[in-house]
């Protein structure tokens, strides 16, 4: 009995026995991880439509966003694969392409925000020049009964064209801030990916 009971007390404090047990948690908390950000990537792609501007720019930024969920999940396998050369190798190459991948997204990003940003700015300068037509317009309409002066009318154009550039202006810094967090996201976790599967490819 008392042999019994040493044997269980070593095993519990061989540093090897708890060196096994930690690289099994670093596995079971990195495959979580990175089964969660999988699970998050197919909801966000129901329904799919990359075609549309709108829809490609929002995944895209929500991809990064939830990039680094992805990086830690590769980071806890890396840990707990460092005695399981196939595993290692495969953690590896998988950070290694996702990296890649996350890297490419780069210029996608930028390109979709600069196409976005002229979009909004060409939509608002048609619906103001719209509005502009509309109240010159009202000089020449029979029905009205008492017609704006022309310093109404310039008052009027004066702030159209005021509401104008202050919503161009925020459109474009709202298009500058999504895209700027969207490309730090995926650039720093593309590199970290490629990093950390760099390691694992010379640690095996």
């Amino acid at each position: 009995m008392a042999t019994s009971v040493s044997a269980s007390s070593y095993s519990a404090g061989n540093p090897a026995s708890q060196a096994s047990n930690g690289k099994s948690i670093f596995r079971i908390v990195g495959i979580a991880c990175m089964a969660g950000f999988l699970f998050d990537i197919l909801i966000l792609l129901a329904p799919p439509n990359p075609g549309a501007l709108e829809w490609r720019m929002s995944f895209v930024q929500q991809v990064g966003d939830r990039s680094i969920v992805f990086m830690l999940g590769i980071a806890f396998l890396t840990m707990g694969a460092f005695d399981l050369r196939p595993l290692l190798k495969k953690v590896a190459m998988t950070s290694m392409i996702v990296g890649l991948i996350f890297c490419l997204l780069v210029p996608l990003s930028i390109r979709d925000s600069i196409v976005l940003q002229k979009q909004v700015n060409n939509r608002i300068t048609a619906q103001a020049s719209q509005l502009e037509t509309q109240i010159q317009a009202t000089q020449s309409n029979p029905k009205l009964k008492q017609k704006p002066t022309d310093d109404q009318i310039k008052q009027a154009l004066e702030k159209l064209s005021t509401q104008s550039d202050k919503l161009q202006q925020n459109a474009t810094k709202s298009t500058v801030k999504a895209g700027a967090s969207s490309v730090s996201n995926l650039l720093v976790t593309g590199l970290a990916l490629i990093g950390l599967g760099r390691y694992g490819m010379r640690r095996r």
